[in-house]
């Protein structure tokens, strides 16, 4: 047998295998890192987002969500403010402190870009027969500003659950 015989390479292959032991996880990883990068230099304009960019996105939504949850606290105070200055007008009434709880969070409904199409056909056999086939297509996708900010319709406020 030559040394370069399919079962010598087979066993040769067995005996590297083995040895990995642990670390085979280690290699398949890394042989589907080299596999992607290698399909992002074939394809260079079709990827999803560079890292950057997604960082970026991450760093944009967690300050959005941080000026989201501020605003939803000044609302709450003000609505407490509000009710407390309500009820303490009411006669025999003193000293009110009030607490509101919301049942959820504000809720945003953006703006869709909605496609629909109809299609019908119309199709005759040989012996007189007729068949209609109708076919209807919606996709719906949502709408994108120029910064890539989701566009709203309505912000809907939160719903109060409860006061104390």
């Amino acid at each position: 047998m030559s040394s370069n015989s399919p079962q010598v390479v087979g066993e040769q292959v067995g005996l590297i295998w083995k040895r990995l032991g642990s670390n085979r996880l280690l290699l398949i990883g890394l042989c589907a890192v080299v596999a992607l990068l290698a399909l992002q230099l074939l394809w260079p304009g079709k990827h999803v987002a560079t890292p950057l960019e997604s960082s970026t996105l991450v760093n944009n939504q967690a300050s959005s969500l941080d000026e989201k949850l501020e605003q939803m606290l000044e609302y709450r105070q003000h609505l407490e403010q509000q009710l407390a200055e309500l009820l303490a007008g009411i006669q025999g009434v003193g000293e009110v402190q009030v607490m509101l709880s919301f049942s959820n969070g504000t809720e945003a409904v953006p703006a869709m870009n909605v496609q629909t199409s109809q299609k019908t056909t119309e199709e005759r056999d040989s012996g007189g027969g007729t068949r209609v086939t109708k076919e209807d297509t919606k996709s719906n996708s949502l709408v994108i500003n120029n910064n890539h900010e989701l566009m709203l319709l309505q912000e809907k406020l939160p719903a109060i659950n409860g006061v104390a």
